[in-house]
């Protein structure tokens, strides 16, 4: 599966809304059609602005929480969920909650920038 350009995903939603079909457009951008599908939904709901053109998003602990209830408690789909949030996959959705899981339902936040070096040097083998 290729990464699609924010070009690639503007031809796709035009191509789609001319008639192409999902399975034809899966096939020509090789994406898997429930992906096709989605990308249409997202930009019909939140226009091509949503396509996003800058760095990934972050979203605060409070934010995702919120989200991760109205799935739990709520009873929402994922992908519902995720469209409405204007989140560009509903896989993201599934890695914080399983992330949550994992955590003994707790949201943890990512922590940003490289991971700390380790303060000794590994010892040389003296031949």
């Amino acid at each position: 599966m290729s990464k699609l350009t924010r070009e690639d995903k503007i031809k796709i939603y035009e191509r789609r809304k001319k008639g192409e079909t999902i399975p034809s457009l899966a096939k020509n951008f090789d994406v898997q059609e429930s992906n096709i599908k989605y990308l249409v939904d997202l930009i019909e709901k939140h226009g091509y602005d949503i396509l996003r053109k800058d760095k990934n998003r972050t979203y605060s602990k409070d934010f995702k929480l919120q989200i991760i209830n109205r799935i739990l408690i709520s009873q929402e789909s994922i992908n519902s969920v995720a469209l409405d949030i204007g989140l560009v996959s509903p896989g993201i959705l599934h890695n914080w909650l399983s992330k949550f899981k994992e955590n003994g339902y707790n949201v943890v936040e990512k922590k940003k920038g490289r991971k700390p070096k380790s303060m000794t040097k590994p010892k040389k083998n003296d031949k």
